[in-house]
C-alpha cells in the first residue's frame, strides 16, 4: 500500500462509525506517522545452548496488536 496522507486515510475510514470520522477530522495532517510493517522468515529454533528467546524476541509481532506480553507469558 502507498503512503497515505490524512486525506487518504480519511478517504479509507469515511463509512466507519462515529467516533472515528470526527477523530480523523480533528487529527492535524502533520501528526501522522507512517510505520511499514514487514515480514519476518521464521526462525528455525528459539534456543542456543542455555538461552532462550521469549516474547517479541522470539516471535515478531505488529507493534500495534499488543502481543509481546502474552507471548512471553
Amino acid at each position: 500500500m502507498a503512503k497515505l496522507d490524512l486525506e487518504g486515510v480519511g478517504a479509507l475510514f469515511a463509512d466507519f462509525h462515529e467516533p472515528v470520522p470526527e477523530v480523523l477530522g480533528r487529527t492535524a495532517p502533520d501528526s501522522l506517522i507512517w510505520t511499514d510493517i514487514l515480514d519476518l522468515d521464521p526462525m528455525p529454533s528459539f534456543t542456543r545452548g542455555k538461552v532462550v528467546l521469549l516474547g517479541d524476541a522470539a516471535h515478531a509481532v505488529t507493534p500495534d496488536l499488543g502481543q509481546g506480553a502474552g507471548l512471553a507469558i
